[in-house]
């Protein structure tokens, strides 16, 4: 500049452009529980780094127990810093909480991979393969007639092996037991007692017949010991008769009887006169 004398003074400043610089984290990876190493880089030779768990070479082994970020962070020594993030992912399998079913029942499975963000082909296997349709599908159809624990393993493309359990419980199913048919005489009566098993406190009992017209009728449907009065016919008539029983679980049952009302069985009518063998003919032997 000039001052108001006419002298003059100048300054030189000399400013330095450093050379574009990056830092490099790496890839995203999958911890499988082996440790995995990760690798930073920088565009520039002899850079320093550190990383977020406490690294302080390019080189840094981990072993995570869940899905973790680490930071990577390259000073300069003019000041500036530059940074890059990679994701250590930690996949786990789930296969459900539990499943329930009733006695001769299915039910869908279902297989998962969570915290696997990569692409690949998943290889899905279920042990036993007892009651399922298909035992290396991820969501195989269950129909075990006894309770069964199931183990599903999760292969990835990188050969991690990822296990995880779950159960298919049979619920308690009535069983029931009517008997065989049977006939009876119009305007008897006769109770049913029915052998039961796996009938819960609180269980819902109905009787029911097919057909439209019953050739009977019971004193309590929502028992399962009622009686059957026989209505009044002329000719052999057939009802089928239907006991269901549900427990609180959903699960119900039910067995069917044939009942037949038959007035041939009803007794005989006697007429005529009445002879005894004596010489009175007294019903008193002398």
């Amino acid at each position: 500049g000039t001052d108001a004398n006419g002298c003059t003074n100048s300054l030189q400043i000399t400013v330095v452009v450093n050379p574009p610089f990056s830092v490099n984290a790496g890839s995203d990876m999958v911890f499988c529980g082996t440790p995995v190493t990760l690798n930073a880089s920088s565009s520039i030779q002899g850079a320093t780094y550190q990383w977020s768990n406490g690294g302080n070479t390019s080189t840094n082994t981990v072993s995570p127990a869940n899905t973790t970020s680490y930071i990577v962070t390259a000073p300069r020594p003019e000041g500036c810093s530059y940074s890059d993030t990679v994701i250590v992912y930690v996949p786990s399998a789930f296969a459900g909480t539990g499943y329930n079913i009733c006695r001769g029942g299915s039910i869908q499975l279902l297989g998962t991979l969570s915290q696997y963000p990569f692409a690949g082909t998943l290889q899905y296997s279920w042990s036993p393969s007892t009651g399922l349709n298909n035992p290396n599908l991820s969501n195989p159809v269950a129909s075990p007639i006894v309770t069964t624990t199931y183990t599903l393993t999760i292969t990835t493309p990188e050969g991690c092996q990822l296990s995880t359990t779950t159960s298919v419980v049979i619920s308690p199913t009535p069983d029931i037991r009517l008997g065989s048919d049977f006939s009876i005489a119009p305007g008897s009566t006769i109770q049913l007692t029915p052998a039961l098993l796996n009938v819960q406190a609180g269980r819902t009992i109905a009787w029911s017949y097919l057909g439209s017209n019953p050739n009977g009728s019971f004193n309590l449907t929502s028992i399962p010991n009622p009686i059957f009065t026989a209505n009044s016919v002329t000719v052999p008539t057939t009802t089928m008769w239907v006991l269901t029983i549900s427990n609180t679980n959903g699960c119900s049952g039910s067995d069917t009887i044939a009942i037949t009302v038959d007035p041939s069985i009803s007794g005989y009518v006697l007429s005529g006169r009445l002879l005894y063998d004596n010489a009175s003919e007294s019903p008193v032997n002398n």
